[in-house]
């Protein structure tokens, strides 16, 4: 069924997104799982990407506030 993953916990979710950036960004950069707690409360969970020649780190975050991201399949 695209759209959805059957029988994936959210954590194994994120490890795999964390997995596929990794293979993507090589040994350029560093990937870390980041639990980040907004100005509103609201604890939400991505992978910042670190490069290792920039001062800056993207942050995706893998919700969208109140429930996971939607799983997508590729």
């Amino acid at each position: 069924m695209k759209g959805k993953v059957t029988g994936m916990e959210y954590i194994d979710f994120i490890r795999e997104i964390k997995n596929s950036i990794e293979e993507y960004v090589g040994d350029t950069a560093i990937v870390t799982e980041e639990t980040v707690l907004k100005n509103n409360a609201v604890r939400l969970h991505g992978l910042a990407i670190i490069s290792k020649d920039r001062n800056i780190s993207p942050t995706i975050y893998l919700e969208d506030g109140e429930r996971p991201a939607r799983m997508l399949t590729f």
